[in-house]
């Protein structure tokens, strides 16, 4: 019996990755898309890069990439979470 643990992914983290100021749908589909890539990786015993991954699925959403990446790279510090329930 194996067991392969991936990359800790903190809510601040995510928080950032899914964006501020993004439609939900939006936000869950980054969000899905990197579990997703994580766990493909995972499963062909694949190094995992994360802020790499990230940053590729923020450009694939983004073509102009900008935007995204500020978002994603930039502190947490004074954002408030969104208040949706998750669910």
């Amino acid at each position: 019996v194996a067991a392969r643990i991936g990359p800790f992914l903190s809510h601040d983290f995510l928080l950032r990755f899914a964006g501020e100021g993004v439609r939900a749908a939006a936000r869950e589909a980054r969000v899905t898309a990197l579990v997703q890539t994580i766990v493909e990786r995972l499963g062909r015993q694949e190094p995992i890069q994360l802020e790499a991954e990230a940053a590729r699925i923020l450009e694939s959403a983004d073509p102009t990439g900008a935007a995204s990446r500020r978002s994603a790279a930039s502190p947490a510090s004074g954002r408030v979470p969104d208040p949706t329930p998750v669910g």
